[in-house]
């Protein structure tokens, strides 16, 4: 079964903003979803730097069952695997199949 291959539970939080009292803007986090059955693993991504030269990035990749919630995860969201934060850079819905969603990730230190 799928729930098998979910080894981590993870926190997911949205980003929100609020005017101060001095009329500044106030980044803060607001739960999603508490608790998301997933595996997460590590993935190597190539880029060329401003010099031309290639380099290896180390991203991650989470992946989650395709629920209307799960479906509702956003760049910018961040999500909390043991203890690691990771912001969301992209997500996949493969073959548009609704069966699992690959959500790209880079961790937030």
């Amino acid at each position: 079964m799928i729930e098998d291959f979910f080894d981590n539970t993870a926190l997911v939080q949205q980003v929100t903003t609020s005017q101060s009292a001095t009329g500044g803007v106030v980044k803060g986090l607001s739960t999603r979803i508490e608790s998301l059955a997933c595996r997460i693993g590590t993935r190597n991504m190539s880029e060329v730097d401003d010099f031309g030269r290639r380099v290896v990035v180390a991203g991650w990749r989470l992946y989650c069952t395709a629920s209307t919630a799960n479906k509702a995860i956003k760049e910018s969201d961040v999500i909390t695997v043991g203890g690691q934060k990771f912001e969301v850079t992209g997500s996949k819905n493969p073959a548009l199949l609704n069966h699992h969603l690959e959500i790209d990730l880079r961790e937030v230190r």
